[in-house]
């Protein structure tokens, strides 16, 4: 018998499961969600797990992306403004601000490409008890 990879659980990040009688629900990754209207169980840990890391690591890329600017300019301006003049104090904000408005296009661009490209899986039910 072939043994079934575990997809592990990643935080913060959820999969929307629908059930054939139109509830639906974010459920994590690895868990059974169970349709309150019908009953139904959906096993989300049915997921291909290799599929999955490939998501949830585009998602993780996508997020931290967002924070690079701000995980650059400010220990840079920090430094700049200790250590060589504090009137640069004014000029980390502008940084800043330059940095996405240059950046954050491309960045919404990537992220609209991401989420109408991320796939689709198709669990099948396990039936109501």
């Amino acid at each position: 018998m072939a043994e079934v990879e575990k997809v592990p659980r990643v935080q913060g990040v959820s999969l929307k499961v629908t059930c054939t009688c139109g509830e639906s629900a974010r459920v994590p990754i690895g868990t059974v969600w169970r349709c309150g209207r019908c009953g139904t169980a959906w096993d989300t840990g049915k997921v291909p797990a290799d599929e999955y890391r490939a998501y949830a690591l585009a998602v993780r890329r996508a997020k931290w992306t967002t924070f690079a600017g701000v995980l650059v300019i400010v220990p840079v301006f920090a430094v700049l403004v200790l250590f060589v003049d504090r009137s640069l104090l004014l000029a980390g904000p502008v940084a800043l601000g330059v940095w996405y408005y240059f950046s954050l296009p491309g960045h919404r661009r990537r992220v609209r490409k991401l989420y109408r490209n991320l796939p689709r899986w198709e669990i099948r039910p396990e039936p109501p008890d």
